[in-house]
């Protein structure tokens, strides 16, 4: 892996790295959304959606497209399958993670 797609891929591990994003990427990724559909589905105000949303566009990550007042996205048809799969991945692995356990910040526990 050259310097560059490292790069690419750390952008876009970080545009996902939130649990809002995730569930975001659930709801555009086999389908156009507008994005106060989205808010709506999510639980944030269409401000807060369209923050998100822009971090996606900066990865690369999203497709969009405006119609009279509505904005429409979806996540770009050339990273839905892959983003779908290291979601389910992350699904998978999900019970094995303790959400509530504190980082120990690299300090022995005791």
């Amino acid at each position: 892996m050259t310097e560059d797609q490292a790069g690419r891929a750390a952008n876009i591990l970080r545009a996902i790295a939130n649990p809002m994003r995730v569930r975001m990427v659930q709801g555009m990724a086999k389908r156009e959304i507008k994005v106060g559909d989205l808010a709506n589905i999510i639980g944030l105000s269409p401000s807060a959606t369209s923050q998100h949303l822009l971090i996606f566009k900066a990865a690369g990550l999203l497709a969009q497209r405006r119609d009279k007042q509505s904005q429409h996205c979806r996540i770009a048809p050339s990273m839905s399958k892959t983003l779908q799969q290291l979601i389910a991945v992350g699904e998978e692995h999900a019970p094995l993670i303790d959400p509530k356990r504190k980082r120990s910040r690299g300090r022995p526990a005791g």
